[in-house]
């Protein structure tokens, strides 16, 4: 009869297995001794270079060590004596607005030249009367701020292209006769409070209009030609801007 016989490693390993598992133990100590002798001799890690791009991230304790100070605190007690007022950080001076507002109201009055024929482009008055023009014009019914606010932006565009090319010694910025415009519609919003109470539609109405926008006329050009020194060319500064404010006088 055929006896089957078994190969020598595995008749070894089932005949003496306490042997094999010990060699293997063996085995496995020594490869771990290897791989830590191996790791010993590796070299050290270069430093992080501080290049530009090259971002290496902060020690372990950095970020513990900035926590680790006092919190600020904030008693409540703070000294606002040296804080400007909110209309001068904001570039509204009421004393500069008052000085206009009154050269306008006494047109017949020498111009003082600090107070027109600086070059400040001081627009905190010219809005405010466009807009209280739009407010009167609202309490007729008639809302037109964009009339108000288009007509004064491109006319004084146009004006002040206008004045810098008939100008020959001192010209003017786009918000330089912005200014002065604004200033000096001041006659026209007495025209739009009167409407309220009362019709304007007749010979009254084109009487008071008329001498409104001459007002205006002889202000503006008053300005201006301090402000060009051109004196010898009021008439000529007259006719653009009376075409100006005739579009608010009507």
């Amino acid at each position: 009869m055929f006896t089957p016989s078994m190969p020598p490693a595995l008749s070894g390993k089932m005949g003496d297995p306490a042997g094999s598992v010990g060699q293997s133990t063996h085995n496995v100590s020594e490869a771990a001794a290897a791989a830590a002798t191996a790791t010993a001799q590796l070299p050290p890690p270069p430093a992080p270079s501080m290049v530009p791009g090259n971002f290496a991230p902060p020690p372990p304790g950095a970020a513990a060590s900035s926590r680790s100070g006092p919190a600020p605190t904030f008693d409540g007690n703070y000294d606002f004596s040296d804080e400007p007022p909110l209309l001068e950080e904001l570039g509204v001076d009421m004393r500069r607005i008052l000085s206009k507002t009154l050269a306008v109201v006494n047109p017949f009055k020498q111009v003082d030249t600090a107070v027109m024929t600086a070059q400040d482009s001081d627009l905190a008055g010219p809005v405010i009367f466009a807009i209280s023009l739009g407010a009167l014009l609202m309490f007729q019914g008639k809302l037109q701020f964009g009339y108000v606010f288009g007509l004064g932006v491109f006319g004084s565009l146009g004006l002040s292209t206008l004045f810098n090319l008939m100008a020959e010694v001192q010209q003017v910025t786009f918000f330089r006769t912005m200014s002065i415009l604004g200033y000096c519609m001041l006659p026209t919003l007495g025209l739009a409070a009167l409407s309220i109470f009362s019709s304007l539609n007749g010979w009254s109405g084109l009487v008071l209009g008329a001498l409104a926008v001459a007002w205006c006329v002889y202000s503006s050009t008053t300005f201006f030609e301090v402000a060009l020194q051109m004196p010898k060319h009021r008439w000529l500064i007259a006719y653009p801007v009376s075409m100006f404010y005739a579009c608010f006088g009507k």
